[in-house]
């Protein structure tokens, strides 16, 4: 089946870089964050404890070892006497279209074997130097960009597209001026009639073809967005939490917060103050 669509629309996304301690017997708060995280132990040993939903067992990792939390994925790390942890890690998303993540069609180990994790480790410490050393912004974003497209090819060499996934990708570009559309009108109200009538199907059959292609409904998909952009104006903007849910379309701020919540288990006020927590 053709691909070719889907290379030229794959685009990578670093939203953060960063070396993090965490002191000995110290507990994190849960957090779960937008993107995929990959996350090095430098120094010491930590162990982390997942949502009940997720029905994973608890992790111990030590020193050297790389794990690979998904996207959404709820959960609360501490670090283990006596010598706490250290650790670098990134944010990393592939998108195939806005809100596609290629990393999300991928069945990766939670913790990745020694031999690749250990090569995801040394492209995990560039990334750090990277943004530390270059000053110049256009070079730096360069250099970000090899980086990341450098850690794409260690996942896909340790977790191979599938068929059904490839089958999956190849159906996407049918669907692109929905994506595109969604991509700029999410916050608005969604009518599935004209979303069916761009993709040129009846209403049913683009429900069933967007959820197969996408893993999600079309209103999960455009909550999606808004919760990405929220995530991305905490970060990254002053605005205040009811600003940012007004211009995502949560004007009250409890709904706001109790949507937020769900997504990434933390208040939106949380989320900005604890943002640096990737562990």
């Amino acid at each position: 089946m053709d691909t070719a669509g889907i290379n030229h629309n794959l685009v990578a996304h670093c939203t953060s870089v960063m070396r993090a301690s965490i002191p000995p017997g110290e507990r994190l708060p849960w957090v779960a964050r937008p993107q995929v995280a990959f996350v090095l132990t430098r120094r010491g040993k930590a162990e982390t404890e997942f949502g009940a939903e997720s029905r994973r067992p608890r992790l111990v990792r030590g020193a050297g070892r790389v794990v690979c939390f998904p996207a959404h994925l709820r959960r609360r790390s501490a670090a283990l006497p006596p010598e706490g942890m250290d650790y670098t890690a990134a944010l990393v998303a592939f998108d195939v279209f806005p809100g596609v993540d290629l990393l999300g069609f991928l069945e990766l180990p939670l913790l990745l074997p020694v031999a690749e994790g250990q090569r995801v480790g040394e492209i995990l410490e560039l990334l750090v130097e990277t943004d530390q050393e270059t000053s110049v912004p256009f070079l730096r974003t360069a250099r970000r960009q090899e980086l990341c497209y450098r850690l794409l090819g260690e996942v896909l060499a340790l977790a191979p597209l599938r068929p059904e996934v490839v089958h999956r990708l190849a159906g996407l570009p049918r669907f692109r001026p929905v994506l595109e559309h969604l991509d700029r009108h999410f916050a608005e109200p969604l009518r599935i009639e004209a979303l069916a009538t761009l993709a040129g199907l009846s209403p049913g059959q683009f429900h069933r073809c967007f959820k197969t292609l996408t893993g999600t409904s079309p209103f999960e998909y455009a909550k999606r967005l808004r919760l990405q952009l929220a995530a991305r104006l905490l970060r990254e903007s002053e605005l205040t939490v009811a600003e940012i849910g007004e211009q995502v379309g949560w004007p009250d701020p409890f709904h706001f917060s109790k949507m937020f919540k769900s997504a990434y288990a933390q208040s939106p006020t949380s989320y900005r103050q604890h943002r640096h927590i990737l562990a």
